[in-house]
């Protein structure tokens, strides 16, 4: 009986290891699959060209220049601002003035950029400035 019983656990612990190595082989020919996906992935992404040094240099000057215009207008909004506190200040001078709300003048320039291209598919060049322009609001 106890001879029955050895061979039984021998047989399960074969059919244990048969398991185990299946199991063990089909991870490791996922592990392989998976890795050559991403193989495939990285000489793709290779393949993708670089900005050029032109398009770089076009991207630099369109983020100078909307720094610029956009430090410009709120410069010109904080002077808009203090002149017209002070005018309110001068007018009554015994009463506090806090904050005020007003609609802007018309003559407040408004920018806007876009990015690298227009929507007309035109590149902009570095003698005009077609991804800037003012509101005419």
């Amino acid at each position: 009986m106890f001879h029955r019983y050895k061979e039984k656990t021998e047989k399960e612990l074969q059919a244990a290891v048969r398991l185990q190595a299946a199991a063990r082989g089909f991870l490791a020919r996922r592990q392989v699959h998976f890795l050559r996906g991403e193989k495939h992935l990285a000489v793709a992404s290779r393949a993708t060209p670089w900005p050029s040094s032109h398009e770089q240099a076009v991207v630099r000057l369109q983020a100078t220049v909307c720094g610029f215009l956009v430090r410009r207008a709120v410069r010109k909004l904080h002077l808009l601002i203090s002149s017209s506190l002070h005018q309110l200040a001068a007018c009554a001078p015994n009463h506090q003035v806090s904050s005020i709300l007003f609609e802007p003048p018309a003559e407040v320039e408004i920018w806007v950029c876009s990015p690298l291209h227009d929507p007309r598919g035109s590149s902009p060049s570095f003698g005009q400035l077609p991804w800037c322009w003012t509101d005419p609001t």
